[in-house]
């Protein structure tokens, strides 16, 4: 009995991409490798992504899809709070593709559907045009800056090794604050980053 292959697919192959980078990083992604993985020619990969830079594009998009909270029903609040946790939840889930996308000119519209279900939440929400736009920069400056600080420094040295490079007469401050560095919840630290980023862009509201 002959078993019928998957149909080759764009999103089957940016699924395989995903998966090969989530094991063993953007180093080892090539069409080579990845058509070894879905058990096909490299040539017919092609035929549904053009080059390496779109398939590099394609496995941004395809996490960053995940990024998506369309709460018709909630708050411009509660709506921006889900994609907030949806884009730390993925980048944890994916962390070598969200340093991706933070560290390189990504071509395509990959940040499509949370610049949608932003921009929705803030209309629904009373904001005018300018505010909004002033209001999708601020939030996602902070999420996406704080997850990337939060990726990058999975693979620092850590505070041990930071701190044993600074000289405690010369950085008395930062000492200072080396337990509390330490013991950091980063989860509810970042919840509570996005609880004041809100608190402030409720100010834009009103502004003219």
């Amino acid at each position: 009995m002959t078993i019928r292959q998957a149909k080759l697919t764009r999103a089957r192959i940016l699924d395989a991409a995903v998966e090969l980078v989530d094991a063993s990083g953007v180093e080892a992604l090539s069409m080579r490798t990845l058509a070894t993985q879905l058990g096909v020619e490299a040539m017919s990969l092609y035929n549904h992504v053009p080059s390496k830079e779109a398939l590099l594009d394609g496995i941004v998009e395809t996490v960053l899809d995940k990024v998506h909270a369309p709460v018709d029903d909630g708050t411009w609040r509660e709506t921006l709070q889900e994609l907030a946790l949806r884009h730390r939840a993925a980048a944890l889930r994916h962390p070598r593709v969200m340093l991706l996308f933070s560290s390189r000119t990504v071509t395509s519209p990959a940040w499509r559907r949370a610049v949608e279900d932003t921009f929705a939440a803030l209309d629904r929400g009373g904001f005018s045009p300018a505010a909004a736009v002033n209001a999708y920069r601020t939030f996602w400056g902070y999420v996406v800056g704080y997850v990337h600080s939060e990726l990058r420094n999975a693979d620092s040295p850590g505070l041990d090794a930071y701190l044993a490079a600074l000289p405690p007469d010369e950085f008395p401050a930062t000492h200072a604050h080396a337990i509390q560095l330490a013991e950091v919840d980063r989860g509810a630290e970042f919840e509570r980053g996005v609880e004041l980023m809100l608190d402030a862009i409720a100010t834009l509201r009103g502004a003219t």
